[in-house]
């Protein structure tokens, strides 16, 4: 197993496989990538459409996530605190991530891979704080 690199961020590091290039808060390798940072984490958006039919005067229902989509969301003590992960696949994409509200740190990732999601949610254990 290669030796993974520590990359430093504000309040906190994370480490990642020496094999996905990039710099400053990203990575990537092939068609996946992951970043991080602190404030609020970026928002991402899937659009699909979804034909409902609702009888006249009656509300429509919530909006579902579409057919065969997987959306899992999780906690998980990171580094001593509480941190709120998703592992989320929407057709052909995954979309994963973990918040850390209490640091206000967050790490996400997008591939259309299992495997590199599950690698990018293992870069996100690998976070740990800095002392102030």
């Amino acid at each position: 197993m290669s030796t993974w690199t520590l990359v430093t961020a504000r309040g906190f590091t994370v480490c990642v496989p020496p094999d996905w290039q990039g710099g400053g808060d990203n990575r990537r390798k092939g068609r996946s990538s992951v970043s991080w940072g602190t404030g609020a984490p970026p928002r991402q958006r899937v659009a699909y459409t979804q034909r409902v039919v609702v009888r006249a005067g009656e509300r429509p229902p919530p909006p579902e996530p579409p057919p065969g989509a997987d959306v899992r969301r999780f906690t998980e003590d990171i580094s001593g605190r509480t941190a709120n992960l998703y592992r989320n696949r929407f057709e052909n994409t995954y979309y994963v991530g973990a918040v850390w509200e209490s640091q206000s740190v967050w790490v996400v990732g997008e591939s259309p891979d299992s495997d590199a999601a599950d690698l990018m949610l293992g870069i996100a254990r690998t976070v740990r704080f800095v002392p102030k």
